[in-house]
Order: structure tokens, then C-alpha cells, then sequence
């Protein structure tokens, strides 16, 4: 059985080219590190570092390397955003200091092994709460949203034969997203993170897990826009709704849902360490 060892949920730049990648990478090396974590363990931060971030500082993102967590040029909206697993819209009441002051925060658990990124992402609920006071209450409200759907031809999926604990999911380049071990609720979170600006509602519901590539052409509208600029991929690749239909079987709806809103009501600037 294959363990990931390290992880990266990030937009890293590695001259001449970024490397991108969400969930359990499945593209990024493999590196000697500590077992996985109990999957029934609760870790929480033991010793946590926050700074804030170079102004001169490229990329931003996450990484699970090294028994460690780390957030990397990134803002308390960015933080909450995957913490939670939730779109921008689905937060409120942020001051705008939260949207636009960069921080880098590192964390080691106070449990032994590698966390997974549920586990990782408790704990950067639990160290947001301290260090910055923050305060909420769940609300729900209808936005508007993607539906991932069923489309009318079969499914292109292939039953994954994998036996590992954890999906491995992520983008071995801008528009090239590979799965491992994945289910329709794991593609809808990695659309939802990283490449549209709505919340994305799993109605495939999928539990069985599969193997499955998609291979599109980004556009400005994805990634946050860093790929704003990049020229059309060749040969010539289909945009992110015509792949989804096209390859996997699924298609991308508009609509309207009500969905979990996360309300702030109290947070404060964390002291740096």
C-alpha cells in the first residue's frame, strides 16, 4: 500500500513553471516522512508559529509535509475558506484587514504521524479560533451554486483498485487533474477549491471509488486568475464544462441551493510568534 508522505494543497512557484495541486497530491514526489496518523485520531496544533508574510512572497497555498501544516502567503479568508471547506461567498462578515493581510502559520499536532487533510483541516479550525479569537455561528442561506451532475450518456469512470486510506487527487499541471481513489464528493471539493467561485453540490453521489483524468484548457476565471495569461494548451483542449461532460460522464449546472454559511462574529489580529 501506498502512503502519501507528503502533501501539497498549494500554488507553489518552481522556476520555470508552477505547480499546482489540491488534496492528496498524486503528482508531487515522494518523500521519506512519518506513518499516517490514526484515521480516528483528533490532532490539534501542539506548538504553532504565526507570521506575517513576506510582501515580496510568490505563490500561496497549503502543505501537509513533514508531520507538519503549513499555510504559506495566505490570508485569514483563504485559511477559513479550506479549513472549512467553503467558498467565499459562504463567509460573512469578515473585516477587510482578514481579506487582504497575508500570514505564513506552521503547526506540528500534538499526536505522532502524518495527518490526513480532514484531520489537518480541524486543526487549522482549532488554531484560528485561538490565535485569532475568531467567533461564528452557522447560518443557512441560498446562493447560487454549481450542481455536479449526472450527464445523459454513462459515467467514464474506472473502478479504482488502490488500497490506500486516503484519496490522492490534484493537478499535475494548469488543466490536467488526476484521480486516484476518488469519489464525486472529492471532484466536486477540488472544483469548488481551486477552479470556480461558487459553492459545488455533489448529485452524482458517487461512494464507489474511481480512477479518472480530466484535461482541459483553463480559463481566467479559474485558479483565482493566476492563469490568466497562459496560452491555449496543444493540441488544443476542450474548456473545464465541455471536459467534465465529455470525459467523465458528469456535467456542471447553475442553480440555486441553500447552503451552510459560516456568520463571523468576533475576530482580532493574531499576536506573532
Amino acid at each position: 500500500m501506498t502512503t502519501a508522505t507528503e502533501v501539497r494543497m498549494a500554488i507553489t512557484k518552481v522556476a520555470p513553471v508552477l505547480i499546482l495541486s489540491a488534496s492528496l497530491s498524486v503528482v508531487s514526489a515522494q518523500t521519506q516522512g512519518p506513518p499516517q496518523m490514526a484515521a480516528e485520531a483528533h490532532p490539534i496544533a501542539d506548538i504553532a508559529t504565526i507570521k506575517m508574510s513576506d510582501p515580496n512572497a510568490h505563490g500561496y497555498g497549503f502543505r501537509l509535509g513533514g508531520g507538519r501544516v503549513q499555510a504559506f502567503n495566505t490570508t485569514l479568508l483563504d485559511m477559513m475558506k479550506w479549513a472549512y471547506g467553503i467558498q467565499t461567498s459562504q463567509i460573512q462578515g469578515l473585516p477587510e484587514w482578514a481579506r487582504t493581510q497575508k500570514w505564513d502559520v506552521e503547526a506540528a499536532p500534538n499526536l505522532p504521524g502524518m495527518p490526513n487533510k480532514a484531520q489537518a483541516q480541524g486543526m487549522m479550525q482549532a488554531l484560528i479560533v485561538e490565535r485569532f479569537h475568531l467567533a461564528t455561528h452557522n447560518e443557512k442561506k441560498t446562493l447560487p451554486v454549481y450542481l455536479l451532475e449526472r450527464g445523459k450518456a454513462p459515467l467514464k469512470l474506472t473502478k479504482s483498485t488502490i488500497e490506500r486510506p486516503v484519496p490522492g487527487i490534484g493537478f499535475a499541471e494548469p488543466g490536467v487533474l488526476i484521480a486516484r481513489n476518488a469519489t464525486s464528493r472529492e471532484l466536486a471539493n477540488v472544483l469548488q477549491e481551486r477552479l470556480l467561485d461558487r459553492p459545488v453540490v455533489d448529485k452524482v453521489q458517487l461512494s464507489e471509488r474511481s480512477d479518472f483524468t480530466l484535461d482541459f484548457q483553463p480559463d481566467a476565471s479559474q485558479y483565482d486568475g493566476l492563469w490568466a495569461s497562459l496560452p491555449p494548451r496543444q493540441p488544443a483542449k476542450p474548456d473545464l464544462y465541455t471536459a467534465i461532460q465529455e470525459q467523465l460522464g458528469m456535467r456542471l449546472t447553475p442553480g440555486k441551493e441553500e447552503v451552510d454559511v459560516l456568520a463571523v462574529d468576533r475576530v482580532e489580529k493574531p499576536s506573532e510568534n
